[in-house]
């Protein structure tokens, strides 16, 4: 149930408990329920290959679902400024999401398939750690999720 109070700006009760972490854990299970049918009409060859068209269906799922989750969860005017999914570049962005894991922290690009971190569909976490410097980790239960403001 949405609800809106005086000045305050609508907000979700069912989302109000969520946390980034569960946002973008909930993304990542889209991603992987889509996974068959992508394949099966040629759209992805594999989740360790992402392209164009998968591209176009994540950044709709990236809005919908982590953007606008975001914005309902907190009552905000208007939609978080986030980076687009998929992208190294800031862009506009005012905000991104920070991945904190045992083997590196950084800016989160991406989750993507890395058949050497195991078979697990979008099993690994592609991100930023600086300038153009980027590694995958495996998204295990270590993995931390947050927002920070780009300085």
């Amino acid at each position: 149930m949405n609800i809106q109070l005086g000045d305050m700006h609508e907000f979700s009760e069912k989302l109000k408990g969520l946390s980034v972490q569960d946002v973008l854990l909930e993304f990542r299970k889209a991603l992987i329920s889509l996974y068959p049918s992508l394949v099966v009409l040629d759209i992805l060859e594999d989740d360790t290959q992402p392209y164009d068209d998968f591209d176009k269906i994540a950044e709709i799922l990236w809005d919908v679902m982590v953007i606008g989750s975001l914005a309902w969860q907190d009552g905000l005017k208007e939609k978080p400024k986030l980076p687009t999914y998929g992208f190294a570049e800031i862009g506009d962005a005012e905000q991104y999401i920070f991945v904190d894991s045992a083997l590196a922290t950084g800016r989160f690009i991406q989750f993507v398939g890395d058949r050497y971190l195991g078979e697990e569909l979008f099993n690994a976490v592609e991100i930023a750690v600086g300038g153009d410097n980027f590694h995958r980790v495996k998204l295990d239960e270590t993995i931390q999720f947050c927002i920070r403001n780009v300085v």
